[in-house]
């Protein structure tokens, strides 16, 4: 049974959730067919708003066109074509104005007899770069400098073999135009009608043209909802309303009729209310499998897996093995999970028993072969010693002197590693400290006296480094004692300091005041051969040399890099 409440869980969620899915879906596709209705009902009413104005338009477009099949008869002369043309216009009864524009945009058959040459203006360049059919609003015209009300002048293009071959145009009366507009009062009649052409220009509204501007769709320019063709969408005017609109065509790529309507926000909560019914039950019933399939993956996995997760961490930090929480409802797998854990850290704690024994060993080995190398350079410092009493020279002397004191600084090296707790690092300022106390107490006698200043910070060094730095120490300061001098105070001075000046880098400065000699300078007058080891000593801690002397001071100062284990042990 272990396992069984998740996997009934998650089966009746995967069960369930087509079904969900399938109401969800079906919802939607009523939405968008009631949508759709919607719209073909608004256009469907806008176009029969329209229609009036639309059958105007219409006569006129049919009148523009017989114009211009009958342009080349009609310009036999002026006063046949303004007779008739007048004719024409008094059996209308709708127009006020017909003319002709040939192709080099001469006005010179007209009904009120007006020969004016337009091919200057901007009108007749855009009909005959781009021929099609045109509206716009008139409050004047080169035919009729003065007009009484606003008039929609509708052009119509001819064509011969496809080139521009001058247009025909008609003129009617805006208000004409509104009063059929107006005719329409039913109950579901827009709030308002705006009639415009293909450039975006308004000719006509029913509410008049004062304040048209504000009642237009935000963002969307007339002219873009010309190119569109007919539509309905719902947005906020200009004037910041919330608003329904819709568009129809009454010339296509001509005169386009823009309705807005009030947003039907009843029908769409009634819409929304008839959608919840049928989602309710599978989505409570869905909801409900995932809350019991996350209550038994939490119960039955997600804790498990965290009681685990803190175990290991117990383990990771602290190196103990907590005690199991799982009970007899966890699943199998999860309960075999946790004895492969314990038996995996049984196994760590084991291994790592072995190597802390083995480290142990090692440990104790490398001391006691610290220690025995340290006994062995101390036999032979003694025996280095005997030698020395036992020579008559001078110079003998003091190269058994140097030997004896080099094979001490090597000896003090094995003595730090044999008692420091690093296993393979020797700490440098308990090194150097050493080396120091050993030379200065070797040299320092009744006629020699001076002050020493000690400044060492704590860093380590393996073997090494360890090695040629103690060496460096001793022949460095064995010269600063064998050329130390009394100062301008009278005092002979010595100055050792190891410090770390950067991440990662060393230091050592040994300094001697120089003046008057300590020691007889004929005694002290040395081969050179210490600065030589110094240099191949510095070459083995890959370090560089720097000598000043000034102010009264000799400064040796050896600047090299704390190497890594791995670099210094050569792995």
């Amino acid at each position: 049974m272990r396992g069984l409440g998740a996997k009934i869980a998650s089966m009746l969620a995967i069960a369930l959730l087509p079904i969900g899915l399938i109401a969800m879906l079906q919802n939607v596709e009523l939405a968008r067919e009631a949508n759709r209705r919607d719209e073909a009902n608004l256009i469907s009413r806008t176009s029969s708003i329209a229609a009036e104005q639309e059958d105007l338009l219409q006569r006129a477009v049919g009148a523009a066109q017989v114009i211009g099949t009958m342009a080349p008869t009609l310009s036999i002369s002026q006063s046949y074509c303004e007779r008739t043309l007048q004719g024409y216009l008094a059996e209308a009864q709708v127009f006020t104005f017909a003319g002709f524009v040939d192709a080099e945009g001469h006005l010179n058959c007209t009904s009120n007899g007006a020969d004016v040459d337009i091919s200057a203006l901007d009108s007749y360049q855009q009909m005959r770069d781009a021929p099609r059919i045109r509206a716009r609003l008139l409050t004047r015209s080169p035919a009729a400098p003065t007009i009484d009300s606003p008039e929609i002048l509708l052009s119509v293009p001819v064509l011969r073999n496809g080139n521009y071959d001058g247009h025909s145009s008609i003129t009617f009366r805006q208000d004409l135009f509104l009063s059929r507009l107006l005719e329409d009062e039913a109950s579901d009649h827009p709030n308002e009608i705006v009639i415009f052409n293909a450039d975006g220009d308004i000719l006509a509204s029913d509410l008049g043209m004062d304040g048209i501007e504000d009642r237009l769709p935000l963002y969307r320019p007339l002219e873009m909802l010309a190119s569109d063709g007919e539509q309905v969408f719902r947005g906020r005017s200009r004037a910041k309303d919330d608003e329904v609109f819709s568009v129809v065509s009454m010339i296509p790529g001509a005169i386009y009729a823009l309705a807005i309507w009030t947003p039907p926000t009843a029908k769409w909560i009634a819409i929304l209310k008839s959608f919840a019914a049928p989602l309710l039950f599978p989505v409570i019933m869905w909801g409900g499998s995932l809350l019991v399939a996350y209550f038994a993956v939490e119960r039955l996995v997600i804790r498990p897996i965290r009681h685990l997760r803190a175990r290991m961490l117990v383990f990771m930090r602290s190196r103990t093995v907590g005690e199991s929480s799982l009970d007899r409802h966890t699943p199998a797998e999860l309960l075999d999970m946790e004895e492969t854990w314990n038996r995996l850290t049984e196994s760590v704690l084991h291994d790592e028993a072995e190597l802390e024994d083995m480290v142990r060993e090692k440990a104790v080995l490398l001391k006691e072969v610290h220690h025995r190398v340290k006994n062995n350079l101390q036999l032979i410092s003694s025996m280095l010693g005997l030698r020395l009493r036992k020579a008559k020279s001078e110079d003998a002397k003091a190269a058994l002197k140097d030997i004896q004191g080099r094979v001490m600084s090597l000896a003090t090296v094995h003595q730090s590693l044999s008692q420091t707790s690093e296993q393979s690092g020797v700490a440098a300022r308990d090194l150097t400290r050493a080396i120091v106390q050993n030379v200065i107490a070797a040299s320092r006698t009744q006629e020699m006296s001076f002050q020493v200043e000690e400044d060492y910070e704590t860093f380590f060094l393996f073997p090494d480094q360890a090695v040629p730095l103690s060496l460096i120490v001793s022949e460095g300061l064995t010269n600063a004692i064998k050329y130390i001098g009394y100062s301008a105070e009278g005092i002979a001075r010595l100055k050792i300091s190891l410090r770390e000046e950067d991440e990662g880098l060393a230091v050592l400065e040994i300094a001697n005041t120089v003046g008057e000699r300590l020691v007889n300078e004929e005694v002290s007058e040395g081969t050179g051969m210490g600065s030589r080891f110094i240099g191949g000593f510095v070459s083995q801690l890959g370090g560089r040399i720097e000598v000043d002397e000034a102010d009264g001071w000799y400064k040796l100062r050896v600047h090299f890099p704390i190497a890594e284990f791995d670099e210094a042990a050569g792995l």
